[in-house]
């Protein structure tokens, strides 16, 4: 299989866009209903910035939304993450073929990409993940001339310090019994008040710009570094290349990863464990725990990718992760209009509602992928930003008469 274009990261890729959806969607189909609660436990260990129900194991609606919030909340963002990881790793290796200088090109990319971030986040949602992306991958690209043993050691210590800081993190929940984990948030709460019209939410994001990208410039980049970094060194050990060794890497990965991470992730929703213990893991949950069990995913998800080389759904999915950043923002268009109140308004939904749309949601997303690229070698999206990131250095490194 061609390292050029690996069908099986592309693969994997859509797999993480639909199962990050997955977890966004209730964001669009839920915040309207979300619950002033004083207590971590009230929640079930959930935090409400990204599931607003009150879950239980109790109730059908509640057990569907903590089934989701186990499965794919921050475990499929983070796969998304080492993919990036990869994707850097291949266009770094790819320079060094072509006797061109690294990073700068790439950094031009990646301004691109912040541009892109900036401009989703004000005109469509401000939860977007990549503005986070480009400031990681300014600093993560230029470690990509590391190799061995001293890339090891980088990633280890960006690791340690986004280790320490969720440990602060999960440190203040504990002491505060989980009030840290409630995200009250004024700018949360204007904006869904504005909801009622596009313009609105447009100045609440924009006024509120900083508060709302914490997240990503803050709590994120440390973790995102650590998976580009990973991702990275995944890709130079061959792993996304059958081979005995990539084989024994894999089942390494599901190992760790479903024995460590899973039972990490399911706890703190069963209520058995001591109150301190569940909020520190609830704590922990999306940018720690779910990064675990996200290797979890990778190792196993190569491994039936392999095995699925005749099965259609294999394409599609392939022809989806080769659209990604088209698909991810035309997602969260359609949310937008779809469920906020100056579009269809549609929300809010409950668990079952919500999984139905999130279903038809990505039948239409796939199908259009799959149409697309009946034509088109490149997403829509993805064929601009070629020739944007190209631009710069066509007429330089055209050959001379």
């Amino acid at each position: 299989m061609s390292r050029a274009r690996n069908e099986s990261i592309d693969v994997l890729r859509g797999v993480a866009i639909l199962g990050t959806f997955a977890s966004n969607i209730w964001i669009f189909t839920t915040r309207h209903t979300l619950p002033a609660a004083s207590s971590a436990t009230e929640h079930s260990g959930l935090d409400p910035t990204h599931f607003a129900p009150l879950s239980h194991w109790r109730s059908l609606d509640g057990a569907l939304a903590l089934v989701v919030e186990c499965l794919c909340n921050g475990k499929f963002l983070a796969l998304l993450s080492i993919l990036f990881g990869v994707g850097m790793c291949a266009q770094y290796e790819s320079a060094l073929r072509h006797g061109l200088r690294w990073p700068w090109r790439y950094y031009w990319r990646t301004t691109l990409l912040l541009l892109d971030g900036a401009l989703h986040h004000v005109l469509v949602v401000e939860f977007d993940i990549l503005m986070g992306y480009a400031v990681t991958a300014f600093v993560v690209a230029p470690l990509l001339r590391l190799k061995g043993r001293a890339l090891a050691l980088v990633a280890s210590a960006i690791a340690a310090l986004h280790i320490t800081m969720e440990s602060l993190r999960a440190h203040e929940a504990v002491r505060t019994h989980g009030a840290s984990l409630l995200r009250d948030d004024a700018a949360l709460e204007l904006l869904t008040a504005t909801g009622a019209t596009y313009t609105g939410q447009v100045r609440v994001r924009w006024e509120h710009f900083w508060a709302f990208r914490v997240e990503a410039l803050v709590i994120a980049p440390p973790l995102s570094a650590t998976l580009f970094l990973l991702g990275a060194a995944l890709w130079r050990a061959g792993i996304f290349t059958p081979s005995d060794r990539s084989t024994v890497l894999r089942k390494r990965l599901a190992l760790v990863g479903f024995c460590v991470g899973l039972p990490l992730t399911v706890l703190p929703t069963l209520e058995i464990l001591p109150l301190s213990v569940n909020l520190a893991l609830t704590s922990l949950s999306r940018y720690t725990i779910a990064p675990v069990l996200a290797l979890g995913y990778l190792g196993a998800g190569l491994f039936l990718v392999e095995r699925a080389s005749k099965v259609k759904i294999r394409a599609a999915l392939a022809r989806l992760g080769r659209a990604s950043l088209s698909v991810y923002m035309l997602q969260n268009i359609l949310c937008s209009v779809l469920f906020y109140r100056w579009g269809l308004g549609l929300a809010p939904l409950d668990s079952v509602a919500t999984m139905l749309s999130w279903l038809a949601m990505s039948a239409v997303l796939t199908g259009l992928a799959w149409l697309w690229f009946e034509r088109f070698d490149q997403g829509p999206f993805e064929r601009v930003w070629r020739k944007l990131s190209d631009a710069p250095f066509t007429r330089r490194e055209a050959p001379k008469p």
